[in-house]
């Protein structure tokens, strides 16, 4: 009986020592991730003033090469910025205009966000998109 009791204690410290060291190192590969992450990819903030001067609303989303990041509706006659935090080193973004009788789209070429990062859109009145390259969106 007293070896029964000696190998079930010895299996239990076995296993908390396997536990242990299990945590630990599920510990250390988290924080090199972290640490890793943060140092290589800090991400850039692309942002484009969008000014929509016609009668209809205007559909706008980002997208990076993961998936879409970010949409917004730009009513008619209203301004916004619109912005969203690059993780990949290329993106680009979408407008379209909603809901009447102009049906005209936009989509920016690819990018690379730490190059280009920064633009005005303008919606005008008889339908279409101007779009720039600006180095202060000014919002």
């Amino acid at each position: 009986m007293m070896s029964y009791n000696g190998n079930s204690m010895r299996g239990k410290r076995i296993s908390d020592r396997m536990s242990t060291q299990a945590f630990l190192s599920c510990f250390v590969a988290c924080a090199l991730l972290t640490a890793c992450g943060d140092s290589t990819n800090q991400g850039i903030d692309p942002i484009v003033r969008i000014v929509n001067q016609s009668g209809q609303a205007v559909y706008f989303e980002w997208r990076d090469g993961q998936s879409v990041i970010g949409r917004d509706t730009v009513l008619a006659g209203a301004r916004a910025c619109e912005s969203f935090l690059a993780r990949a080193d290329s993106a680009y973004f979408y407008a379209q205009m909603l809901g009447g009788p102009m049906t005209d789209t936009y989509t920016q070429p690819w990018f690379d966000p730490s190059e280009r990062h920064a633009w005005t859109m303008t919606v005008t009145n008889a339908g279409g998109f101007l779009v720039s390259d600006v180095r202060d969106p000014a919002c």
